[in-house]
């Protein structure tokens, strides 16, 4: 666990809520990544938040995350597992599960293409860490 000042994009909305100097402890992303990727990985239904989450916590980008860290820290079976969910996760459920809850900005810029693209980083991102 660490404890650090949260990112500026979060707590943008609250600023006049008294929140400056606010430290939140928290787990470092990897870990996180790890734990969502387990998630994908042995729920009995897949849920469309742990690839949205995913796609978030690693900023989009695979080189944001340590492969190395996560190829000790799961087993193949898993990964493969969560891969191959990640892709059977329809954009109906993203919609259902996910894109409601987000702010109206964000609900606006999402559509069946932009799942594709996340769902595929999911792809890249697991293919990076078993390749390690």
């Amino acid at each position: 666990m660490t404890v650090e000042a949260p990112a500026q994009a979060v707590i943008k909305p609250y600023r006049n809520a008294g929140l400056e100097g606010l430290v939140i402890p928290h787990y470092p992303r990897d870990p996180m990544i790890r734990q969502k990727i387990r998630a994908l990985a042995a729920r009995s239904a897949a849920q469309a938040r742990d690839v949205f989450d995913l796609h978030v916590l690693a900023d989009g980008d695979v080189r944001n995350v340590n492969v190395t860290f996560l190829k000790q820290a799961l087993p193949a079976r898993e990964l493969t597992e969560a891969s191959d969910r990640a892709t059977g996760i329809t954009y109906e459920q993203f919609r259902d599960q996910v894109v409601e809850f987000l702010p109206d900005a964000e609900r606006a810029a999402v559509d069946e293409a932009s799942w594709e693209r996340r769902q595929l980083f999911v792809v890249d991102l697991i293919g990076a860490i078993l390749r390690g």
